[in-house]
């Protein structure tokens, strides 16, 4: 699998090694993590540092073992994601969608997201589910290298994405395409996207928290799930909200 050039690093002078080889700048992440936490560009080797030791314990991992680093080549990319369903190792259905605004930060999650028809990520996903003969719903974020096109593997998700429910959205439906599977039978409906851009969605509740006034929210359609006001305001009270409002000035069907 092609995968931008890095290392891993167990000690902060062994990441500023790997850095100096590389040349800055850098993208660090720990080896356990969610949410981009921890996850840092570093154009210096103080930078590296100052990273590495501001970077957040593992979320309720205890390995026993010190957390690990990988250090990789900075590349001016696009990131994406792609949830598919795997069945002996062959994917079934898949769909890859981009992010256009992210939350917290540059690194984090996307809070909106732009959905995409890209072979090579399709291409690339197909290859490692047959290695890692992968079998249920799962996977993977790529990024794009700008000048190739080439898709570079970043993480393996073995589980299913948070993405995986809006595939009914687009018109690839991973849970049926799950259910004929189950029932031994073969799967017709749409396995891709078709290629280019398609539709873009707000995502619910990240794009509220990152800007309760986003000009998204106002134009675009958003998975929040309107019909259940209960759920609506217990999702906003999950802990990474950092611009949350009242949750009674938020409820409206939008458009």
């Amino acid at each position: 699998m092609p995968i931008a050039d890095g290392d891993v690093a167990e000690r902060e002078h062994d990441a500023a090694a790997i850095a100096a080889h590389l040349g800055y700048p850098v993208i660090v992440r720990p080896s356990h993590g969610s949410g981009g936490k921890g996850s840092a560009r570093c154009d210096s080797e103080a930078e590296l540092r100052s990273a590495i030791r501001l970077a957040p314990s593992p979320d309720g991992l205890d390995t026993g073992e010190p957390q690990r680093f990988v250090i990789q080549r900075f590349i001016d990319g696009r990131v994406v994601n792609r949830a598919a369903l795997a069945w002996n190792g062959v994917e079934v259905a898949g769909f890859t969608r981009g992010r256009l605004e992210t939350h917290p930060g540059p690194l984090g999650p996307a809070s909106v997201v732009e959905f995409v028809g890209l072979p090579a990520v399709r291409d690339a996903n197909l290859r490692l589910f047959a290695a890692l003969d992968l079998h249920g719903l799962a996977g993977a974020q790529y990024m794009i290298e700008p000048d190739r096109g080439a898709a570079l593997l970043i993480e393996i998700h073995r589980r299913m994405l948070p993405a995986t429910h809006a595939g009914g959205l687009v018109g690839v439906d991973l849970a049926a395409a799950l259910r004929a599977c189950v029932d031994g039978v073969p799967w017709t409906g749409p396995t891709d996207l078709p290629g280019g851009t398609g539709r873009r969605i707000a995502l619910f509740p990240q794009e509220w928290y990152r800007d309760p006034e986003s000009a998204w929210l106002a134009t675009l359609p958003s998975d929040a799930p309107w019909h259940d006001p209960r759920l609506f305001e217990a999702m906003l009270k999950i802990p990474y909200a950092t611009n949350a409002v009242p949750v009674r000035e938020l409820i409206s069907p939008g458009p």
